[in-house]
């Protein structure tokens, strides 16, 4: 295995999102923007807060950036829901855990990439703000971007962000909506799973695209 599929392979991408093609397997125009969009952010180092309706393409355009980021730049991403993050990240003040809070919190500061996918999913306590606020904070220190997902409307989504954070996504990605009703169950959902089974054998002979 080379590094890039290493990193591919540590990064936490779904299954359902792996080894997805975009130049093969979506073309829908807005969405291709979106990821190009998306995939700048890799330069700029910024923050960018993706929303729009469920089955409109985000958690598969931001897997889509984790496979560049991995496979064509050799740099470390991380891809997990807010939900999940903040499980692990009280799981480390568990006296039987075998890491720690700090541990668990650098966890999802020290990848190159970070995507937090169904951002509306946490209680929005104080605790969790303050940690969301901390990670953020030094990533953006550390000029890593991060990519923030939810299926909330824009209003929603920017006042569950916080004034810092959408003022920091100003100098990154800023705010990505995606329109598309939905895929799922769409004629490009079924021109997927067709061009995925017929170059899936190709791509993996010839080296990974993204």
């Amino acid at each position: 295995m080379n590094a890039g599929r290493e990193l591919y392979s540590m990064a936490g991408v779904p299954k359902r999102h792996k080894d997805f093609r975009p130049d093969h397997h979506n073309k829908d125009e807005q969405w291709r923007w979106n990821y190009d969009k998306l995939k700048n952010l890799l330069t700029n180092r910024g923050i960018a807060g993706v929303f729009g309706k469920r089955g409109a393409g985000k958690t598969q355009a931001c897997a889509s950036v984790i496979g560049f980021c991995c496979l064509n730049l050799g740099k470390s991403a991380k891809y997990v829901k807010a939900f999940d993050l903040f499980l692990s990240i009280r799981n480390g003040n568990n006296p039987s855990s075998n890491t720690t809070e700090k541990q668990e919190v650098e966890k999802y500061c020290k990848p190159f990439l970070l995507v937090i996918d169904a951002f509306e999913v946490r209680g929005d306590t104080a605790f969790e703000n303050r940690t969301m606020d901390h990670i953020i904070d030094r990533r953006y220190d550390e000029q890593r971007p991060t990519i923030l997902i939810s299926n909330e409307d824009k209003s929603s989504f920017s006042a569950s962000l916080g004034i810092s954070t959408l003022d920091r996504l100003k100098e990154g990605g800023g705010l990505i909506e995606f329109t598309k009703t939905s895929f799922r169950g769409s004629e490009e959902s079924f021109y997927v799973l067709q061009q995925k089974q017929r170059i899936e054998k190709e791509d993996l002979e010839r080296g990974i695209e993204f």
